[in-house]
């Protein structure tokens, strides 16, 4: 065997090693696509009581002959698009349009382009059937059906055919996010249609619901995948229920009711603590903007379910340690600071995770001024896994490897594990093993000390390297004047303050690119510090 050869099966047997059992066995079933055979089912609808209906931004829009999805323009009815991504064929079989509360030209055209889809899309084996379009699909359109837009004849069939084929097709083979919006979906069709059937895909959903959020909502209130992104989904994904069990009462126990109405208490705070000034995520493992509903907007929406939030003030001038998720943020009047100092995600399912470990985002007045380079595709590519590698990120790089081994789309090797944790008053610190793989005892420690106007970050290195850097992305619409080799200015347009940037290391200032939504590229600019021994002080402080 060949190093090469041996160096791709330890990869591989690192990525592998933490699957479940049920992930390897699903895989296989999912390997191979078979067509579906339906069973003509008898469907009565159950009658709906309260759905309450709210209307929010989204970036997916629907006009006259034209979809605007992740920032891409594309055709209503052309099913299977040339020249567009896979995520954009995804979110093409969402529906996404459809959940929102539309005026009556808006629904024509959904139901309308709702009756082509059943129509041009009838075999299983395409990927407009695959599990996760397919679970937000149903949920979709039941929105739209109960949002008093109703769904054709043609159109509730098919409601039915895609429940049955979900039920017969969980992702097993992925969990996380995915098998909980599987869930979700058998929920809803199983609140929707009242049959013999319904009843089962309901009881799945629901037991699926149980063990998922147990697993899949830590006790900080993060989402167990460690994205923000992903954790605005989830939240929706839960008032949704809430609001769907309201609408058809008596279907769940009290105890599921009340689990769900506190998961939304915890995840609000969780969700404060990980967003700036701005109300918009940080952007930690695969986040964007305009991909999910805002902080305002799951806040908006949890009051129209009467959900009663924590009343609690904001916590000014104190570290909070959201120590399940491997985050720390601190708020003051000048700061806005958000630190990673956890895993890269659940062991058996990483994909979402960057090499981001000990990376940091800083708002200043309210202001974003240092933030990760962000998610702009999941397509496999050397944009994807460059956005996924350490130096894309406010963190250290070491002989040109990244501290988790991200490789493909949404594959980890071997990972970084932070070590020697600790949250004081003012103070953040961790070391990470990700480096050992390079060498016997190299860790990359990283020290945050806050002050009044200035956060000092201190980086030490221990054991030997070649190379390191540490990097400091910039949010692209500020300006930068660099009078002195080891100090740079940062100046916020319209703004009476500015950053003093030192570092006792000389300082370069390189071009780069900021991805802030799903296919959106932004000219930004990086700070480039390189190590000239094994630490680095670096000071921000407002003026």
């Amino acid at each position: 065997m060949t190093y090469l050869d041996f160096k791709k099966v330890t990869r591989f047997l690192q990525t592998t090693k933490y699957l479940k059992f049920f992930q390897i066995i699903y895989r296989f079933k999912f390997f191979f696509k078979f067509e579906f055979k339906f069973v003509e089912l008898v469907l009565n609808l159950r009658e709906q009581k309260n759905w309450i209906a709210h209307k929010n931004k989204r970036s997916s829009q629907i006009m006259d002959g034209e979809l605007i999805l992740l920032n891409s323009v594309g055709k209503i009815n052309s099913w299977k698009p040339k020249n567009k991504s896979l995520l954009w064929k995804y979110h093409l079989h969402y529906f996404d349009y459809a959940s929102d509360k539309l005026s009556q030209r808006e629904s024509e055209l959904v139901s309308l382009t709702i009756n082509d889809w059943v129509d041009s899309n009838k075999s299983t084996k395409e990927f407009s059937w695959d599990p996760y379009p397919l679970s937000l699909r149903i949920v979709n359109w039941i929105k739209f059906h109960i949002n008093e837009s109703k769904l054709s004849d043609k159109a509730v069939k098919s409601l039915s055919n895609q429940a049955q084929y979900l039920y017969k097709n969980l992702e097993f083979h992925l969990y996380g996010n995915h098998l909980f919006r599987n869930a979700k979906a058998l929920c809803f069709v199983g609140a929707f249609f009242d049959t013999k059937e319904s009843k089962k895909w309901l009881s799945k959903g629901i037991k699926i619901l149980k063990n998922e959020l147990k697993e899949q909502l830590l006790e900080d209130g993060g989402n167990f995948e460690l994205s923000p992104m992903y954790h605005c989904n989830m939240t929706e994904d839960i008032l949704d229920l809430i609001n769907l069990f309201k609408a058809y009462p008596n279907l769940i126990d009290e105890e599921l009711n009340k689990s769900l109405n506190e998961s939304i208490k915890k995840m609000i705070f969780w969700l404060e603590e990980m967003c700036h000034p701005d109300g918009e995520v940080s952007f930690f493992n695969d986040s964007v903007l305009k991909n999910a509903l805002t902080l305002n907007q799951l806040k908006d929406y949890a009051k129209l379910l009467s959900v009663d939030l924590m009343a609690s003030e904001k916590i000014i001038n104190k570290i909070v340690h959201l120590e399940h998720s491997g985050y720390a943020t601190f708020q003051s009047n000048e700061f806005k600071l958000i630190c990673d100092i956890g895993k890269i995600g659940p062991n058996y399912i990483p994909g979402h995770g960057h090499a981001d470990i000990l990376s940091f985002e800083l708002s200043v007045f309210g202001k974003r001024i240092f933030v990760n380079s962000g998610t702009s595709l999941y397509e496999e590519s050397l944009k994807r896994l460059n956005q996924r590698e350490t130096n894309a990120h406010n963190t250290v790089e070491i002989d040109e490897k990244s501290s988790s081994d991200v490789w493909r789309s949404f594959r980890v090797g071997k990972r970084a594990w932070p070590i020697n944790v600790y949250v004081g008053k003012r103070n953040i610190s961790a070391t990470h093993n990700g480096y050992s793989r390079l060498g016997n005892n190299l860790n990359h420690k990283r020290n945050w000390e806050i002050n009044q106007n200035k956060i000092e970050i201190i980086d030490l290195i221990t054991g030997n390297f070649k190379t390191a850097k540490a990097y400091f992305h910039i949010q692209p619409d500020l300006m930068i004047d660099q009078d002195h080799e080891n100090e740079l200015k940062i100046y916020p347009t319209n703004q009476d303050f500015f950053l003093k940037f030192l570092a006792s290391e000389p300082i370069s200032l390189l071009d780069s690119i900021w991805y802030p939504e799903f296919g959106k590229e932004v000219p930004n600019k990086v700070i480039c510090i390189p190590f000239k021994s094994s630490s680095l002080n670096t000071i921000i402080q407002v003026s």
